[in-house]
C-alpha cells in the first residue's frame, strides 16, 4: 500500500520529521502506526462506509483523518477530509459538527484548485441551509457564484444545485428552479448518470413541497426513478421513496403515503440519518392528519421534533412544535 500513487503524492514536501515509511521487517501493527500507511485506505473505507449508509463510522473516521500529522501539514489533503467528514457528518444528521468541518474544509481551501473550494464551500452552505432553512447565507452563495464560471461543467453543475437548494429553503420557487435548470443543463447523463438523476429528484421535491407544476414534478420523477432505483446507494433510495410520499400526498393519497412512510421509518433507522427521520416522520404526520389520525399524527411529529433536535437543528425542531400547537 506505501507505493500507492496517493501515498507517493502526499510524501512530497512532507517534513521527514512527520511522515515515516516502513522498513521490510516491519509489521502489519507497526506499520498501522505510520501517518500515512493507512491514508488512502481510511479514505477509501469512509466513502464506502458513506455509500452503505453507516454514516456515523464514515464521520468518525473522517474525523480522524482530519487530525492526521500528514493531512494537516497539507492544505488540499486537510479539505479533502474536512469536505468528507462534513459530508458523513450531515448525512448522520449531525449538523453543527457537519458546518463545523465545512468552515475548517473552505479555510484551508483558500490557495488550492477553484474545484475543491466549490464543493467545500457546497458542504458549507449545504449544512448550514439544512439546519436552519432561513439562514443568511448571501455571502456564502455570492463565494460560490464568483467561482461557477472557473469550474468544468460538473463541478458548475454542482454549485448551480446547490444554490437552488437555497433558494427552495428560503422559499424563492423561480430562483430555485433557474438554479436547478442552469445545473442540469451543465449535468451530462452520460458522465454521471446518478447525478443527473438526483438532480432531478431534487427539483421534482421541492416543486411539490413548495406548489410549483405538479406536472413537471410528475415528468422529472418519472424520469428520474428508475435510474435512482439502479444506481443509487442506500441514501439516495431513502430520498426516492420520500419524495414518492410526498408525490402521493399531493396526488391525494395519503393512505398510500403512510404505507411508504411507515415502511421508510425502519429504513432511515437502519440508515443511522437522524435528520432523514425527523423528515420521515413530518412528513407521516401529514398523510395521518389528512386521513384524521389526529392523535397519532401528533405522535409524528413529536418524534419529529426529537430527531431535529438530534439532528443539531433547533429550528426546524421548532417549526415542527409550531405544527403540534396548530392540531391542538
Amino acid at each position: 500500500a506505501m507505493n500507492r500513487s496517493l501515498c507517493q503524492e502526499v510524501a512530497e514536501g512532507v517534513p521527514p520529521e512527520i511522515l515515516a515509511w516502513p522498513k521490510p521487517e516491519w509489521t502489519a501493527e507497526g506499520m498501522s502506526q505510520l501517518s500515512a500507511s493507512l491514508l488512502e485506505a481510511d479514505f477509501l473505507l469512509a466513502t464506502a462506509q458513506m455509500a452503505a449508509g453507516r454514516y456515523t463510522e464514515a464521520a468518525e473516521r473522517a474525523a480522524q483523518l482530519v487530525e492526521r500529522p500528514v493531512v494537516v501539514a497539507l492544505p488540499e489533503l486537510r479539505t479533502q477530509a474536512g469536505i468528507l467528514a462534513s459530508r458523513a457528518y450531515r448525512a448522520c444528521g449531525r449538523l453543527a459538527d457537519a458546518a463545523q468541518h465545512a468552515r475548517a474544509a473552505a479555510e484551508s481551501a483558500q490557495d488550492v484548485d477553484p474545484a475543491i473550494l466549490a464543493t467545500a464551500l457546497i458542504a458549507l452552505l449545504s449544512a448550514v441551509v439544512m439546519a436552519k432553512p432561513d439562514a443568511n447565507v448571501t455571502e456564502l452563495e455570492h463565494r460560490l457564484e464568483s467561482l461557477i464560471d472557473r469550474l468544468d461543467a460538473p463541478d458548475a453543475a454542482n454549485v448551480a444545485w446547490a444554490l437552488g437548494n437555497s433558494a427552495f429553503a428560503h422559499g424563492d420557487l423561480a430562483l430555485g428552479l433557474t438554479w436547478h435548470a442552469r445545473g442540469a443543463e451543465l449535468c451530462d447523463p452520460r458522465i454521471d448518470a446518478r447525478a443527473w438523476a438526483r438532480l432531478r429528484q431534487s427539483t421534482a421535491f421541492h416543486l411539490i413541497t413548495l406548489g410549483g407544476d405538479f406536472e413537471l414534478a410528475e415528468r422529472l420523477f418519472d424520469e428520474c426513478r428508475g435510474i435512482i432505483t439502479l444506481l443509487g446507494n442506500a441514501g439516495d433510495l431513502a430520498d426516492l421513496r420520500l419524495v414518492e410520499s410526498h408525490l402521493r400526498l399531493r396526488r391525494g393519497e395519503p393512505g398510500v403515503a403512510a404505507e411508504l412512510l411507515e415502511h421508510l421509518a425502519l429504513e432511515a433507522t437502519a440508515l443511522d440519518d437522524v435528520r432523514l427521520r425527523g423528515e420521515v416522520m413530518e412528513t407521516l404526520a401529514s398523510a395521518r392528519f389528512a386521513l384524521g389520525q389526529v392523535a397519532s399524527a401528533k405522535v409524528a411529529l413529536r418524534q419529529a421534533a426529537a430527531h431535529f433536535e438530534a439532528a443539531q437543528a433547533p429550528d426546524r425542531a421548532l417549526a415542527v412544535w409550531h405544527r403540534y400547537a396548530e392540531m391542538e
